[in-house]
């Protein structure tokens, strides 16, 4: 990689935990890009080797790089704050240990996209190779949208980035006071994205920045996956105590506005289910236990036409079509509930005024 020291510099922001099965890639991702970058890795207190395979890549690269190791684990906010602290970049790339840029030039196409009032630019999330997508990691890769074809436009406007390879303007995050810390595992990315928009800045996600998600930790399993579920729900309560409906606000038409109602359908299809069951047990009125019956039916080919659109679009994930997209809808429906109560839960901690 050639630097020049009149090239810009883009800091490149790495919480780490736990990671030591994915962040030698996401580092040497980094190292070969095509712009001057400082590599910085906060460590939450891993217990793996996580900061041993991360400092061994640094030393191997020209990259310039500093370590911050916390003594306890403080959550993903404040590893994302102390990166910021002491980052020199005018933009700050937030990438995640399990996220891989996909081109050498990714970092200095992202900077291209950033005008006056564009704060984020995110890019577009793709699977790691097939030997590496357990069953798990496919299916609620799929159920959730994670999983999605490319669509035929370059970029859209959207309305939250990912938050997990984000370029972002270092002063327009200082201006917000960085990310929330009330959010300690997730939520924190949706919280900077409704306030980025209110103060009319633009989210670009944008189609031609391709990155490697290998989905390592939690969603290794099912059981894993099932907890993120609930973490995801704990945070959208959390967003919904503070921000109302504003998430909702600038949908746009295509990949966000998916992803956004998916979730938000959730929560209603939940309630529901949850009231109609409620009412047959309370009166024993079959029309009750039809509308209970008609709710499940409709939920499981919901999730039968996303598990099937999934594999058209995605066909080396299908490795037993017609079985997967019976039996995998059980798990989007198992998965409702336990991200309702999760968002339940974030709610109430918000109303209670605690990290949520």
């Amino acid at each position: 990689m050639e630097e020049t020291s009149t090239a810009p510099l883009v800091s490149v922001v790495i919480p780490a935990y736990n990671g030591s099965n994915t962040i030698e890639q996401t580092i040497k991702s980094v190292q070969v890009q095509d712009l001057r970058t400082e590599i910085i890795i906060v460590d939450d207190s891993s217990s793996d080797q996580t900061l041993t395979k991360a400092i061994a890549v640094l030393k191997s690269g020209s990259n310039s790089y500093k370590i911050i190791r916390h003594p306890s684990n403080l959550g993903l906010s404040a590893s994302l704050n102390d990166g910021l602290a002491i980052a020199h970049g005018e933009n700050v790339l937030v990438l995640h240990q399990d996220c891989e840029l996909m081109k050498p030039d990714w970092i200095s196409s992202a900077v291209k996209c950033m005008d006056p009032k564009v704060a984020v630019v995110t890019g577009y999330y793709g699977m790691s190779d097939q030997d590496e997508m357990n069953l798990a990691k496919k299916t609620f890769g799929l159920l959730r949208r994670q999983i999605h074809p490319r669509p035929a436009k370059d970029f859209e406007i959207v309305n939250f980035s990912e938050g997990k390879c984000d370029l972002y303007k270092k002063r327009v995050l200082e201006s917000i006071g960085g990310f929330p810390t009330r959010y300690r595992i997730a939520g924190e990315d949706l919280s900077v994205s409704v306030q980025l928009r209110q103060r009319g800045y633009s989210i670009l996600k944008q189609y031609n920045l391709p990155v490697l998600q290998r989905y390592g930790g939690k969603a290794q399993s099912f059981r894993g996956n099932l907890r993120k579920e609930f973490e995801f729900g704990r945070a959208m309560g959390g967003i919904l105590g503070e921000h109302r409906f504003r998430i909702f606000e600038d949908i746009g038409k295509g990949y966000a506005r998916a992803r956004t109602t998916h979730r938000a359908a959730q929560v209603a299809y939940t309630t529901l289910l949850f009231l109609s069951a409620l009412a047959y047990l309370s009166t024993m009125n079959p029309w009750f236990l039809v509308a209970t019956l008609i709710f499940l039916a409709y939920r499981y080919v919901y999730y039968a036409l996303t598990i099937s659109y999934g594999f058209r679009n995605q066909r080396s994930l299908a490795e037993h079509p017609l079985i997967d997209t019976l039996w995998m809808p059980a798990l989007g429906i198992l998965s409702d509930p336990i991200y309702s109560l999760g968002f339940l839960w974030g709610l109430l901690k918000w109303v209670g005024g605690r990290k949520i």
